[in-house]
């Protein structure tokens, strides 16, 4: 098996048991869901009850990115936010979100943030 070249498939599960794998050590959840994509309402990748994402994972040496997001977009759920999730040949994985997406992330961080700042200094 060393040095055998995976097909895109091959590639796309072993990103999507990783991505789970990876989620499941930060406290969440998460499996490969086994019919990615074959699903008639739920067509994400990764299968996480409360999460807020619905994530589409792509592993191929050719990047066809605005066809991938689409694609994350078309699977997403109406309760749920699209994420792509990209896996470089160097082995990096990438998120794509929107941009509105990401500042509302980054703007409940923030406020947490200072909830718990409140809550320490009370006496």
């Amino acid at each position: 098996m060393l040095g055998k070249t995976l097909t895109p498939y091959e590639k796309g599960r072993r990103l999507e048991r990783d991505i789970a794998l990876q989620m499941r050590r930060k406290g969440f959840k998460a499996y490969r869901d086994k019919k990615s994509g074959a699903g008639e309402v739920y067509k994400a990748d990764i299968a996480c009850p409360g999460f807020a994402w619905s994530i589409e994972a792509k592993s191929q040496k050719t990047i066809k990115y605005m066809e991938w997001w689409h694609q994350a977009v078309t699977a997403c759920s109406s309760y749920r936010r699209p994420m792509l999730v990209i896996e470089a040949d160097s082995g990096e994985q990438l998120v794509t979100v929107t941009l509105n997406d990401f500042l509302d992330l980054m703007k409940q961080l923030e406020e947490d943030s200072q909830a718990l700042t409140e809550l320490r200094t009370r006496p």
